[in-house]
């Protein structure tokens, strides 16, 4: 995909997405067991009394929302580093919503039981003593990936699994601050790092134009997740949109287009 749009239409674009998926979400919300407080060594809490996969579904969408509208802030103040960094955590998100929709849809293994088992687990046994933090058993990446991978039947599973795996090394590059990354901050004219926002770079257009995708990649979990929960009119609602983004990034009724200008 290509949204291939300036940085004012780039913006208008989250803007609109946001305002559809931070409503829909609300609409989920509703629909949605609520969280109940407790009191745990004196700690006041928010949380599930049932954390199901259904939860960690919503869970992860309010994740993802809450990122592509921390992506926005960074595209618009031109902080090509920091929109990396978050670019990979919603790609990671996203990742794990197409894991738990397919348990979802076609049947929970034990990965699924492992990866729940994590996502569930108290950060400490005592809050109030640090001594008493547990070492999460995630299941790691590749795994997830590798299952999206069998279970999509998008081609051939090693090849996708591939890409997925290279797509997240790329990205690994602005987490970890790879000196490939950091050198995009440099500006010649001055001679200094941009440590402010690439305002007036022409660098600053490739990560405008990339990061315009990802309102369009939420939106489609969002919609995923609505299916899976039940919540036809939701998710139907997040489609339409959907497909009024199609010619923003570059696609008509979901394929490739070219040689377009952007709505």
């Amino acid at each position: 995909m290509s949204a291939d749009c300036s940085l004012a239409e780039c913006l208008q674009f989250f803007d609109d997405i946001l305002t559809t998926l931070r409503s829909g979400f609300a609409a989920i919300e509703d629909a949605a067991p609520k969280p109940i407080g407790r009191v745990r060594s004196g700690n006041f809490e928010v949380r599930y009394n049932e954390p199901t996969l259904e939860l960690a579904l919503v869970l992860k969408l309010a994740r993802d929302i809450s990122l592509l509208g921390a992506l926005r802030i960074m595209v618009e103040r031109g902080l090509v580093q920091e929109q990396g960094i978050l670019k990979r955590a919603i790609d990671e998100t996203d990742e794990d919503i197409l894991f738990l929709s397919f348990g979802r849809q076609t049947g929970i293994e034990q990965l699924h039981n492992e990866f729940l088992d994590a996502f569930w687990a108290e950060e400490f046994d005592d809050p109030n003593n640090a001594q008493s933090a547990k070492r999460r058993k995630s299941v790691p990446r590749r795994k997830i990936q590798a299952y999206n991978s069998r279970i999509s039947g998008a081609g051939n599973p090693s090849t996708s699994q591939s890409i997925s795996r290279q797509l997240q090394g790329v990205f690994s590059g602005f987490v970890h601050g790879a000196s490939t990354h950091i050198m995009d901050m440099y500006d010649p004219k001055t001679g200094r790092f941009r440590t402010d926002g690439l305002n007036d770079s022409p660098i600053r257009d490739s990560y405008t134009i990339d990061s315009a995708n990802y309102p369009y990649r939420v939106l489609m979990s969002a919609v995923m997740i609505a299916r899976r929960l039940g919540l036809s009119n939701i998710a139907d609602g997040f489609h339409r949109k959907v497909r009024e983004s199609d010619s923003f990034v570059g696609l008509i009724d979901g394929k490739p287009n070219t040689g377009r200008s952007p709505t």
